[in-house]
């Protein structure tokens, strides 16, 4: 591949990345993100919190797949174009609480608490099915040992190359890489 000669993005992803720190994603609360790349297969695990001391856990989502790093961003620079296809979405219940299973739209899909359930058919509240949304376009962008993809709009839709973010996100670390 001739961009990857050009550009060492995909060796410098290799390996496990996390949140520098707790992050605030309005009215889902907290989160904290680990993302695993090897090759060209990534993972990822957000895990969704009330608070930003993180003592409140509510849910955590896992996406997976393939990715492919394109050209530079003509938006934002020196980011490149990313896309992050699904051939999984799981999501696990961190909570009992009623109210907030329902807040996100959780009550009929079957979730058990503890347990991580396959929704890459189905869906589950603002989790879309693969089908309905198999990849995502994004930004990626390492600079001084540190990652930064898109940030994603309020309404978390990335699924159209339209919707790719105009900006990048908080940062992201490298765990033992």
């Amino acid at each position: 591949n001739r961009l990857e000669k050009q550009d060492a993005s995909y060796n410098n992803l290799a390996g496990n990345w996390i949140s520098e720190s707790v992050e605030s994603v309005g009215s889902f609360g907290f989160r904290t993100r680990e993302f695993r790349f090897k090759n060209r297969d990534w993972q990822i695990e957000v895990v969704f919190y009330a608070d930003k001391e993180k003592s409140k856990p509510l849910f955590s989502f896992i996406g997976e797949g393939r990715f492919q790093i394109g050209a530079k961003s003509s938006i934002v620079e020196p980011a490149h174009e990313a896309n992050f296809s699904f051939s999984e979405k799981k999501l696990k219940l961190l909570t009992d609480d009623a109210d907030v299973i329902n807040q996100f739209g959780f009550g009929a899909c079957g979730l058990k608490k503890g347990e991580f359930t396959d929704i890459s058919d189905s869906g589950c509240g603002n989790f879309t099915s693969v089908s309905v949304c198999g990849k995502e376009y994004d930004l990626v962008n390492i600079e001084n040992g540190i990652l930064r993809l898109g940030s994603r709009p309020s309404d978390g839709n990335m699924c159209s190359a339209d919707r790719r973010p105009k900006s990048v996100g908080s940062a992201l670390i490298p765990l033992n890489n």
